[in-house]
């Protein structure tokens, strides 16, 4: 795989500044889904997320690890990909070492994140993608913009962009002047009125200019964040809806005639999850 160019820092893709929508593959009842689900609801609660469940052990993990990666990259609203677990002994990570997941890492058109265990694992998994953090809630927080700085982080554009502007009067506002003088000794007071009127013009629109852009800006960023919050998981399942497993292939269930009596499932609501049986 080294010959072959997985390892190769050149093809390394950058990890999106904010992406609009993350795909996560792991296990859905492991610690590292909670970890990143509680960075979510603390830095953007409103971030869409898509979580393709997968075995992170066992003896077809490696298998369905990598099938979920293909599956996830096949969305082309996804803009990065997570592949994550908790930690563990050497033997629970194995499946992150085996070629298929890292073939299916590879060959993924999607920037891929590897948090893969404790700061001091590694898999191959790690050396394939196109970034590897210590935990899951590194990963998180890496590609979780926390919604207060970005908040901060566009009033100090607009800071700059007034001081920008404010430098420029000034110095437009100088020019002016010198010439002014320079007019004034030979009294050409029509050319003077009419490099006042220019000047005025060209603050007003200095300044009508600074004030769309920020409100632009503010009313860009406000739509975002509406949106993205009308569309989080975690918001509709705060308004009472739940997600139905049929186990125990965690198969999610959309319609009642895809269940026969007997199916064991797993209901999944805002705060904890049941198991039940159908009978009828």
């Amino acid at each position: 795989m080294y010959k072959e160019g997985l390892f190769d820092p050149k093809v390394k893709k950058p990890i999106p500044f904010w992406p609009k929508k993350i795909g996560i593959v792991t296990s859905p009842t492991g610690a590292a889904i909670q970890d990143i689900l509680n960075i979510i609801t603390r830095r953007f609660a409103t971030i869409q997320i898509l979580i393709n469940p997968t075995p992170v052990q066992g003896d077809d993990a490696a298998s369905k690890i990598a099938n979920a990666i293909s599956e996830l990259d096949e969305y082309p609203e996804i803009e990065v990909i997570i592949v994550t677990r908790g930690g563990g002994s050497i033997e629970d990570l194995w499946a992150f070492n085996e070629e298929i997941v890292a073939r299916a890492i590879y060959k993924c058109k999607k920037p891929v994140i590897s948090a893969i265990g404790h700061e001091i694992d590694y898999t191959i998994s790690d050396f394939v993608a196109d970034l590897r953090v210590p935990t899951p809630s590194a990963a998180a927080e890496l590609v979780i913009k926390n919604k207060a700085e970005l908040s901060q982080k566009v009033d100090e554009l607009e800071l700059f962009l007034t001081r920008n502007i404010q430098n420029r009067i000034i110095e437009v506002k100088k020019k002016t002047d010198y010439l002014s003088k320079r007019l004034a000794q030979s009294h050409p007071s029509e050319k003077i009125s009419n490099q006042k009127i220019i000047l005025n013009n060209y603050l007003k629109r200095l300044l009508s200019i600074k004030t769309h852009l920020i409100n632009e800006k503010q009313q860009r960023l406000c739509a975002a964040a509406s949106k993205l919050e009308g569309l989080s998981p975690l918001s509709i399942l705060s308004r009472g809806y739940s997600i139905c497993y049929r186990e125990p292939e965690r198969l999610i269930i959309k319609e009642s005639k895809k269940l026969k009596i007997g199916d064991n499932l797993t209901i999944k609501f805002h705060i904890g999850q049941v198991s039940c049986e159908v009978k009828k």
